[in-house]
């Protein structure tokens, strides 16, 4: 599987969650989960987050990792968490991802700027941007096992509209690429947290970074079209 390779190969680790049956045994899970994380979430909740994300773990826990960088440890207010979950996030955060694999790549990294210029949450962007370059590793990793993107939106537990976005994106990267910017999300968090580089620049180098990656990658394949 060319998506496990590249994980290993950066030192990753795949963290397999299983499926669990909708009810009690999800909502343990789910009240084990915040406790593990120190969230403190208003009322009412944990029933949202089961009513909109479903029974898929692994979206479950991208959820909450989302959640736990909005929050930075106060607490998170019912109505925060319903903007938040499943979907809900304004469209212009899914357009940094649509933009670096479009026709454009440069774009996304101005989509970046806009947004830290708009006043977004540097801490809320890495941790948005680390759930949906996941998904699309999830999504190539789909397609490395089935062959095809049939059955994608039940296995990843997300809408159709979703699953098509990702079929469409996870042709346009490799598994390689992908697991390079997810590995550079994620020492971003570390290195902003210890204070090592500004968290603004630190997005700012991770959007040209992908934006350069994608346009080598269409060089090598197609000299003639690079521009």
């Amino acid at each position: 599987n060319p998506v496990i390779a590249a994980v290993s190969a950066l030192g990753g680790n795949v963290v397999y969650h299983p499926q669990v049956k909708r009810g009690r045994e999800l909502r343990t899970w789910l009240e084990r989960e915040i406790a593990r994380r120190g969230l403190r979430l208003g009322p009412g909740s944990v029933e949202h987050l089961m009513q909109c994300v479903g029974t898929d773990l692994g979206a479950l826990s991208s959820e909450l990792a989302e959640l736990a960088a909005l929050a930075a440890g106060a607490a998170v207010t019912t109505a925060q968490v319903q903007r938040s979950v499943a979907g809900d996030q304004p469209p212009e955060m899914w357009s940094v991802l649509e933009e670096l694999l479009g026709h454009q790549p440069g774009r996304g990294a101005a989509v970046i700027d806009e947004l830290l210029d708009d006043g977004r949450s540097t801490q809320h962007l890495l941790s948005i941007l680390d759930g949906q370059v996941r998904d699309l590793l999830q999504a190539q990793a789909h397609v490395a096992l089935r062959g095809s993107t049939a059955g994608l939106a039940a296995a990843l537990g997300i809408p159709d509209w979703r699953a098509e976005r990702l079929a469409r994106q996870a042709r346009s990267v490799t598994p390689a690429a992908a697991m390079r910017w997810l590995q550079a999300l994620h020492d971003a968090d570390r290195r902003v947290k210890l204070g090592e580089i500004g968290d603004q620049d630190v997005l700012r180098i991770i959007g040209l970074r992908a934006a350069a990656d994608v346009l080598q990658a269409r060089r090598e394949l197609s000299p003639s079209r690079a521009r």
